[in-house]
């Protein structure tokens, strides 16, 4: 069984989910307390800066050996929940600390004792830089260190003839070491062309992501829409009255989404592009083995230029790694202008 602490809303308003949780408010210090009381059942309770917020009944059953996480979430595949933001100082007690001490502890010239606590971490030991590990000043000792995730590097390998690089669809993908250019970005038209073997279709997986879903004040419910994710996928348009904006097996961009009428196959190497006309009523087109496939008018994008590119996966920054793609890719091609389709139909 696992245990997560953290904070959100839950609410998709901003306004009523800053009036409904005070935690939410960012750009400000936030002392956070959970105490857990096994007493009639289990209460579980949560105070922000040294006012109780919520109180639960709850049973907590946690499982023992395994290390705990700080700032994410060990999840069944890979680290999820990444928490975006700062933390200055975590206590952990083998006590309900009472409500008292919790109000003298969130004064901002508090000292808490290291020895009062089991996990005792501070800010102010640590000398400025990336950080490898935050040593434990608490009774428990021991160090927080940096996770080591799974390999994120495809394989390199031979794929039906072609020499290719492969993704598991679990943990490996691509991320840029430089952010999206701004002739790619905004509203400026582009064209993606990927040379791919998909084994089998899912119903959305991403193959080139040319920004990510920017999550606001840490929340992955609560992204700006500026992300652009050229996806393939088994999910398509059945006939003219389905909605095609409420599908994104073939593109997203936010709000602007678009299905395949005929997704690309399965089992066999296919080029496959991604055609964004630009412009504040733009038009998307994508292609498969310079077959139109799926399109769509009336789009502005507002694609960020701040933020790096990913190949086979989407990202949202809070999240974390999104739609990964299990498959083959051979080629990756990005131009800053709308090719057309004479263009693309050309050997």
């Amino acid at each position: 069984n696992r245990c997560d602490f953290g904070y959100r809303s839950g609410i998709d308003d901003v306004k009523v989910a800053r009036e409904a949780l005070p935690a939410y408010q960012a750009l400000r210090w936030h002392h956070v307390a959970y105490t857990y009381a096994e007493a009639g059942g289990g209460t579980l309770r949560i105070h922000i800066d040294g006012r109780l917020h919520r109180e639960e009944k709850a049973a907590v059953a946690l499982a023992g050996g395994v290390p705990f996480c700080l700032g994410a979430v060990r999840g069944e595949k890979r680290m999820e929940s990444w928490f975006t933001g700062w933390l200055s100082e975590l206590y952990v007690a083998d006590r309900v600390v009472p409500d008292q001490e919790l109000v003298a502890l969130a004064r901002p010239d508090a000292k808490p004792r290291a020895g009062d606590w089991l996990v005792a971490l501070q800010a102010s030991d640590l000398p400025a830089g990336r950080v490898a590990a935050w040593a434990n000043r608490g009774s428990l000792g021991g160090t927080m260190a940096v996770e080591q995730e799974p390999s994120r590097a495809p394989l390199i390998e031979e794929v039906a003839g072609r020499r290719a690089l492969t993704f598991d669809g679990r943990n490996t993908f691509l991320r840029s070491d430089i952010t999206t250019p701004p002739t790619l970005a905004g509203g400026h038209a582009f064209t993606i062309e990927a040379v791919l073997f998909n084994p089998r279709l899912e119903q959305v997986e991403t193959i080139v992501a040319l920004a990510p879903s920017v999550a606001m004040l840490g929340s992955a419910h609560l992204s700006l829409n500026r992300m652009a994710t050229c996806n393939v996928g088994s999910a398509k348009v059945m006939d003219a009255a389905s909605k095609a904006n409420d599908i994104p097996s073939a593109f997203a961009g936010g709000k602007p989404t678009l299905a395949w009428s005929e997704p690309p196959p399965a089992g066999r190497w296919c080029r496959v592009a991604w055609v964004y006309s630009g412009g504040s009523d733009g038009e998307l087109r994508c292609y498969v083995d310079g077959q139109l496939r799926a399109q769509r008018g009336a789009v502005s994008l507002n694609t960020a230029a701040d933020q790096p590119m990913f190949i086979a996966a989407a990202w949202n920054t809070a999240h974390g790694p999104l739609g990964l793609y299990a498959g083959s890719l051979a080629q990756v091609r990005m131009y800053d202008y709308a090719k057309t389709a004479a263009q693309l139909s050309a050997p």
